[in-house]
Parts: structure tokens; C-alpha cells; sequence
């Protein structure tokens, strides 16, 4: 592969942390504002630590397990979006198992509601972030600005 133009693995990797930490506070919020919890609004410390550090660190973990921080050039966007979906559901689930199943809530609507609102949340962010690099990518691509070196070989 040529040109020294390219999109290196470690800006996928930062925007999944970013966006991983952007989502868990958005849900943070949106979460006490349900709970009609004002004790957990502004965030405490140990709550900082869970939205900058612990839970962006499970989501990196989980998507590296899924073998995503490989090679920008040789991804699918079709492939992203459907493992960027699975393995939302799967984080998400984990996190509603860990963080939300404790809530002093009764009704089976407010679960159903906060995990929908996480995984939409978590997907939307971190596909649109990823959709927006390999679009990059891809003109990169076309345009000739990075190329793979190709050895052919055949005969009539």
C-alpha cells in the first residue's frame, strides 16, 4: 500500500472512545432526568469515572475482541454498521445488566425505555463518528491519494 496520507487505526480508536464516552453521558443524563433523581445531577466524581474512563475502556475492549481496530483500508461499510450494531446490543445489554438493573423503578417500561435509549444513543454516535472515517477513506481510495501496489499475473 503506498502514500504517507494514511488514516491511521488510532483515529477509529479514539473516536469509538470518544463517542462511547459521549453516549454513556448523554444516557447519564437523560437516566437522572427520568429517575427525577437530583442528587445524581451534576455528576459526581465516581460518576466521572465511569464516563470517561471505565465504560469508554469496556467498549474499546469489546470492540477490539470483535476484531475492529485492523486495517482502515480494507473494511466495508455494510460490515461496520452490522458489527457496530451486534456488538452495541451486546455492550449495551452488559451495561443495562450492570448499571440500570439496580434502578428504584417498577415498571418494566422504564427498563424497556433506557435500554432502547442506550443502544440508540451508543449506535447512533459511534456508527455516524465510523461512517464519516471510512467515507474519508474511500475518497482517499478513489481519488488515488492511497493505492495498494498490485502484482498481476496471467496469460491469453
Amino acid at each position: 500500500m503506498g502514500s504517507a496520507k494514511q488514516i491511521s487505526v488510532g483515529w477509529y480508536f479514539l473516536l469509538d472512545y470518544i463517542t462511547a464516552a459521549l453516549a454513556w453521558y448523554c444516557f447519564y443524563a437523560v437516566r437522572a432526568s427520568m429517575l427525577h433523581d437530583t442528587g445524581a445531577w451534576p455528576v459526581s466524581f465516581e460518576s466521572w469515572l465511569y464516563i470517561f474512563f471505565i465504560v469508554p475502556a469496556g467498549w474499546l475492549g469489546l470492540y477490539a475482541l470483535a476484531g475492529t481496530y485492523t486495517s482502515l483500508y480494507k473494511k466495508s461499510r455494510l460490515a461496520e454498521f452490522t458489527l457496530s450494531f451486534i456488538c452495541s446490543v451486546i455492550g449495551t445489554a452488559i451495561l443495562f445488566f450492570v448499571f440500570v438493573l439496580n434502578d428504584p423503578h417498577i415498571g418494566y417500561s422504564y427498563y424497556f425505555l433506557t435500554f432502547v435509549i442506550l443502544l440508540v444513543l451508543h449506535f447512533g454516535l459511534t456508527f455516524t463518528g465510523r461512517y464519516f472515517l471510512l467515507n474519508k477513506v474511500k475518497r482517499q481510495l478513489l481519488s488515488g491519494q492511497v493505492f495498494f501496489n498490485t502484482l498481476m499475473v496471467g496469460s491469453q
